[in-house]
């Protein structure tokens, strides 16, 4: 967005850039064994996706993965959302002989949504389109690697805290790829939660105020 405001005249030095923080309250890490035990997941590679089920959010090409990868880059898939592609993605988990390694969760309350992050290797967000996902800034926080489509500002996001990878959208092959290279590497989940320190909702609160006691100073106007 700032790029897009810069292409249309503005000049960078009047833009601020203030990511969208997560409640550490809330979210950060779980002991992953007793949030696996919680959650009912069995041991071994475990990769979540969190969103809406619909065709934008790319799940289909995320089980395509899955089937390109076959054993050579196995894990098992937890599916936390709802939406009219649900019905769609279960005939093709079937289609692809994923049943035993593909599970649905539905909706889940914000609350528990640290348990699922914290028990997985990896989120994945395959989408097509985005914005900012909250999903990534939550999963960092919990501790959990990502990958992610290179869209929107998910790349931003993951420079955060370089804890994850970027694929093209749309492609299954390149994100088996990049699945199976994430999940082969040794993350310090410690330190990508650590990470996400000077991103919380109150760090943006902070910010945000900082920046329009800034702008009100430049036009004279009063700091308060």
């Amino acid at each position: 967005l700032a790029s897009a405001i810069v292409a249309l005249g503005v000049p960078e030095e009047k833009i601020a850039v203030v990511p969208t923080g997560v409640e550490p309250a809330i979210f950060h890490p779980r002991d992953r064994a007793e949030a696996r035990t919680t959650l009912g997941l069995s041991p071994g590679p475990l990769v979540l996706v969190a969103a809406r089920l619909s065709p934008e959010k790319g799940i289909m090409h995320l089980l395509a993965a899955m089937s390109l990868a076959g054993e050579r880059g196995f894990f098992r898939l937890v599916i936390v959302g709802d939406g009219v592609q649900r019905r769609e993605l279960e005939q093709q988990v079937r289609r692809h002989g994923l049943d035993d390694r593909v599970r649905f969760d539905g909706f889940q309350p914000e609350a528990r949504m640290p348990l699922y992050y914290s028990a997985a290797d990896l989120f994945c967000l395959p989408s097509l389109a985005e914005g900012w996902p909250d999903v990534l800034m939550e999963s960092f926080a919990c501790g959990c690697p990502v990958v992610a489509s290179a869209v929107g500002g998910v790349p931003e996001i993951v420079a955060l805290t370089g804890a994850g990878l970027t694929v093209p959208p749309a492609s299954p092959a390149a994100l088996a790829r990049g699945l199976e290279e994430a999940l082969a590497r040794g993350w310090d989940r410690r330190e990508i939660a650590r990470a996400m320190d000077s991103f919380t909702i109150a760090g943006t609160a902070r910010r945000y105020l900082e920046v329009c006691q800034e702008a009100a100073q430049s036009r004279g106007g009063s700091p308060t």
